[in-house]
C-alpha cells in the first residue's frame, strides 16, 4: 500500500527506513552538540519538515535553522558564535584572514 504524499514508497519501504534509522540511533552514539545553519532559505523549512520525521527528537532539538533578518546576524546566532568568527558575507565581522591558501 502506498504512503500518502510518497507515491513511490510503500508502507514496507517506510517501515524499513524507520527501522534502519532506529537501529543506527540505538547503536551509534550521538556526537553532535549543536548544528546551526545560517542563512537558512525559506524553502529549506519545507524540506526540513519532511526530513525531520526521520530524525530522533534529541537530534532535532540540537538543530537551529536561522533565516536572514535583513541586516546583521540573528541574536540566537551571536549567543552561540562570536560575530568575529562569522563571515562578513553572512553579516559577521570575519573578513577571511585565516591564512587559507586559495
Amino acid at each position: 500500500s502506498a504512503v500518502p504524499g510518497a507515491p513511490n514508497a510503500t508502507g514496507a519501504d517506510m517501515n524499513f527506513i524507520k527501522l534502519f534509522i532506529q537501529v543506527l540511533s540505538d547503536n551509534y552514539p550521538e556526537r553532535l552538540r549543536k548544528l546551526v545553519i545560517f542563512p537558512f532559505p525559506w524553502y529549506g523549512r519545507a524540506i526540513w519538515g519532511m526530513v525531520k520525521v526521520f530524525v530522533d527528537k534529541r537530534t532535532q532539538d540540537k538543530i537551529l535553522l536561522l533565516s536572514s533578518s535583513g541586516s546583521g546576524i540573528p541574536a540566537e546566532l551571536s549567543e552561540i558564535v562570536d560575530p568575529k568568527d562569522i563571515p562578513e558575507c553572512c553579516g559577521g565581522a570575519d573578513i577571511g584572514s585565516h591564512g587559507y591558501i586559495e
